[in-house]
């Protein structure tokens, strides 16, 4: 087991209920005992937001998740860390998918502080403002929202000076029909970004903009995670005795994303019709040569990551 995930919110799936500060309290020792970091959707409905109608806009559905329910979420994992090393625990805490530029002052304070406290962002989050998702394009639901790009640059400047660890793909799919993308709604559509194969091209788009070199974002998609997840000796970067995980990678080539490129089972994706910079061209996985030139080749040789199995 790598880490245990709780929503501080209605997940949206029945048998995935919301945690409670008693529920955190309880399991938080036994996370720490196993050094199992305690991963956390932080938003917490503070209430006075659900008379909030949404309707086709996505600026209704944005007013319905403000920071602020990520805000106090933030502060109460916060609290809870800080009883946890008071305890003599100190159990990791990591928030998942950060949205609100908000609580970037609350992280930097809680890793001030010594509390294990860490947080990670996403790619949908640092290339897309809300001033630019058209109403009714379903495809851009996710929870916590995107926000505006003041918000956006933000967390680029937390990516810059550390207070925020990583980016992830939080790669969500599912079926047309679940995305509500013919009647636009909102309020019913599936919540979660499919993106995963485009993350790299992406993220690299924006950040050599920024000064970031291919080195800095190998460490914060892969070598961090790796090191996060606990599998920092045999993965995460090229190294004599680690697994032979690494692509080969055209930072200069230029293309617009379209569905039909997509090689994930569902071909909906809000980055449809983007122009992005870097392509993939082969991929290997422990020494075998799994993808080349846009196919994949042979069949999967993934193995289940466990803890303690390397």
């Amino acid at each position: 087991m790598l880490g245990v995930k709780s929503f501080l919110i209605d997940s949206g799936i029945e048998e995935f209920p919301n945690v409670e500060a008693k529920d955190i309290r309880a399991a938080m020792p036994i996370l720490a005992k196993h050094d199992v970091p305690y991963l956390i959707h932080a938003e917490l409905d503070c209430g006075g937001f659900n008379e909030v109608v949404i309707n086709e806009k996505y600026n209704s559905f944005l007013a319905s998740r403000p920071k602020k329910w990520e805000n106090d979420a933030i502060s109460l994992m916060v609290e809870m860390a800080r009883e946890s090393k008071a305890k003599g625990d100190n159990c990791k805490v990591h928030i998942v998918h950060l949205s609100s530029d908000e609580a970037l002052a609350t992280i930097a304070q809680a890793k001030q502080e010594g509390l294990r406290f860490t947080a990670e962002t996403c790619p949908h989050y640092l290339t897309i403002a809300s001033e630019n998702i058209p109403d009714g394009k379903t495809l851009f639901k996710c929870c916590p929202p995107i926000r505006d790009n003041q918000n956006r640059e933000h967390l680029w400047q937390a990516i810059t000076d550390g207070r925020l660890d990583f980016i992830v793909s939080d790669h969500s799919p599912c079926t047309p029909e679940l995305k509500h993308i013919d009647t636009g709604d909102i309020e019913k559509a599936w919540g979660g970004i499919s993106a995963l194969q485009f993350g790299l091209p992406l993220i690299w788009t924006e950040a050599k903009e920024r000064g970031f070199s291919l080195v800095d974002i190998t460490r914060l998609m892969s070598r961090e995670t790796a090191k996060f997840a606990g599998l920092d000796q045999i993965k995460g970067q090229i190294s004599l005795g680690f697994h032979a995980d690494f692509l080969v990678f055209d930072p200069n080539t230029s293309y617009e994303i379209t569905n039909a490129m997509i090689k994930h089972r569902h071909n909906i994706t809000p980055y449809a019709g983007r122009m992005v910079t870097g392509q993939v061209l082969h991929t290997f996985v422990r020494g075998h040569h799994v993808y080349q030139q846009d196919q994949f080749n042979n069949v999967p040789i993934g193995k289940p990551l466990l803890k303690g199995q390397f």
